[in-house]
């Protein structure tokens, strides 16, 4: 995470000194171990919350006034909600908050006027839930504000996040990245169910272990389109399947349903949707029985699977995880996010990282031109207070 002490001193450059004290709060991101793409096929995911993630400073005021400003966003954005709430296309990130602000204060929960700086440290397109991030820590601190920590409740916040979504900025809904955000927990997995919001935090021994999202600086090509059409693909598998048996979604497929596809571009798509959802199965068994080697070697197989079936790799991010798997110590990488470039996630052993990283430094830079960016992280609490 951003600092407490980086983040307050730029908000007191953009705030002053003068007024109340501040409070600090920071929400994580979201790194899936395994399962992208299934949330949204209402499957299963194996997710952990890290130390990435977004640190916002708030000073309360004493009217109805509230100013956003962000490390990495413009414009900044002054409102007041004695007026309604609604989108506005020409405050950009801004929009994020002012959805929560508006569905909180629907759903009974008191306003306050507030200066307020966010800063974040999740690269940028790395699909870690950054957006989910900022809406969780905003509904939080709104929340904590009025009530108590152990008063305040998490599902509900959710939900808000959630509605805020649908309704006010007119997206579907990643409620995977709103849980792990607000439920995760430091030391532990997330297991949760999209079709369901079940979900169960498993105890992870990484003690012996370093995390490093590893950032290819490769920026992602119309990742909007390239999502659509992999969503519309799965849409045929499952249209596909449906004409033979009854099927809720697609991640409850069957290797049997895959074999009887003719269309050998859907048969590939659908072997990597069966595949993953396995892989959540047989990881969560990897942790509850601490078997991180073995983790790690279904990290790779995700790769391969993302590769060669999916499509949603890349020649940045197969450098990444084909070098890492040659070296010393590196039980496992993948992709994160929705892939085709961005970052990925390396399982290294702590006594490997320091010559892990600077030879994977040599090799990357040697297939792709430049060095890439490392973040070793650790897993972090969900959302919460911090000053």
């Amino acid at each position: 995470m951003v600092g407490s002490d980086q983040a307050m001193h730029s908000f007191y450059d953009y705030f002053g000194r003068q007024g109340d004290e501040v409070e600090v709060y920071m929400a994580p991101g979201r790194v899936n171990l395994f399962g992208d793409y299934l949330a949204e096929n209402n499957g299963s995911t194996l997710s952990i919350s890290v130390n990435m993630g977004i640190t916002a400073v708030v000073r309360w005021r004493q009217d109805t006034q509230v100013n956003m400003r962000s490390d990495r966003y413009t414009p900044p954005c002054s409102m007041s909600f004695a007026s309604s709430i609604n989108y506005d296309f020409k405050l950009g990130w801004a929009n994020v908050p002012r959805g929560i602000m508006r569905y909180l204060e629907e759903n009974g929960i008191e306003l306050s006027g507030a200066d307020m700086y966010f800063a974040s440290d999740v690269p940028e397109s790395a699909g870690m839930g950054a957006s989910a991030a900022t809406k969780m820590v905003t509904a939080y601190m709104f929340t904590s504000h009025r009530r108590a920590a152990g008063a305040i409740n998490r599902l509900q916040l959710i939900k808000i996040a959630e509605q805020a979504d649908r309704e006010f900025l007119g997206v579907e809904s990643n409620v995977l990245n709103l849980m792990v955000s607000c439920l995760g927990k430091s030391n532990h997995a997330l297991m949760a169910d999209a079709h369901t919001t079940d979900y169960r935090l498993i105890p992870i021994n990484l003690d012996q272990y370093q995390l490093v999202v590893i950032n290819t600086k490769k920026a992602i090509d119309n990742i909007d389109q390239r999502v659509r059409e992999r969503m519309q693909e799965c849409r045929e598998i499952l249209d596909l399947v449906r004409r033979r048996r009854p099927a809720e979604n697609l991640s409850e497929i069957s290797i049997e349903d895959v074999e009887l596809i003719s269309d050998e571009y859907l048969k590939r798509r659908a072997l990597y949707i069966v595949g993953e959802q396995s892989r959540v199965f047989d990881a969560t068994k990897k942790v509850l029985t601490n078997d991180i080697a073995g983790l790690g070697g279904l990290m790779f197989e995700s790769h391969r699977s993302l590769r060669d079936e999916f499509e949603a790799s890349g020649p940045e991010l197969d450098a990444v995880v084909e070098e890492a798997r040659m070296l010393p110590g590196c039980v496992g990488a993948r992709p994160i996010g929705w892939g085709f470039a961005g970052c990925a996630l390396a399982l290294v052993k702590k006594e490997n990282y320091g010559n892990f990283r600077s030879q994977l430094e040599v090799a990357y830079k040697g297939r792709v031109g430049y060095k890439p960016d490392f973040h070793p992280t650790t897993l972090a609490d969900g959302v919460k207070r911090v000053i």
